[in-house]
């Protein structure tokens, strides 16, 4: 399994791009996933003082986390994500694909399992009948965003083939099930 993450900072949250700005300066020092868990635990506290802290505290270059933060790449990354989301029928958060098939809030552990065991169910039958991985991935994304997206969105064949080089993830090269999560920090 692979979970990728992607940025989806919601307008209404007023702290929620500057700290999809600050992840991104940290993925780019190598440490998105420690410092997207320090950003959770500072809810209380999403400020351009907590940001730094939490570099310091990661031990990243302070200097070149602030110039990332301030980069024009930094936000593209984040209107990339913003309009990958938009095509998924993204509109909150957290919102994840699991082989294209969109759950949507923070459901409880069982909902996920359920959903992964049917995937990885759904991918083994297709691998015996002599597909490869990416390909039984790819056609059960196919499926599973065809069943749940207006096909009249123009979006579809793409978000089959949704490219998480790039996105921060965790996990097998060559996954069974790709969750792709879309979510802000606050």
């Amino acid at each position: 399994m692979l979970v990728a993450f992607r940025h989806f900072p919601l307008n209404f949250h007023a702290n929620a791009e500057p700290a999809a700005k600050a992840a991104i300066a940290a993925q780019n020092q190598g440490k998105f996933w420690e410092y997207h868990d320090k950003i959770f635990e500072s809810q209380d506290d999403l400020s351009t003082t907590r940001f730094e802290a939490i570099a310091k505290e990661l031990g990243l270059n302070l200097e070149t986390f602030k110039k990332d933060m301030k980069a024009q790449e930094t936000e593209f990354q984040i209107k990339g994500d913003m309009v990958i989301a938009s095509k998924a029928g993204i509109e909150g958060t957290p919102a994840f694909l699991v082989n294209g098939r969109k759950i949507v809030g923070a459901l409880p552990f069982e909902t996920f399992k359920t959903t992964i065991d049917t995937e990885i169910s759904k991918i083994n039958s297709l691998l015996k009948d002599g597909k490869s991985i990416p390909q039984a991935r790819g056609e059960m994304s196919l499926f599973n965003m065809k069943k749940s997206l207006d096909p009249n969105s123009g979006g579809i064949e793409t978000l089959a083939r949704i490219d998480i080089e790039g996105a921060p993830g965790k996990g097998a090269a060559d996954p069974l099930v790709a969750i792709i999560e879309f979510s802000d920090f606050q």
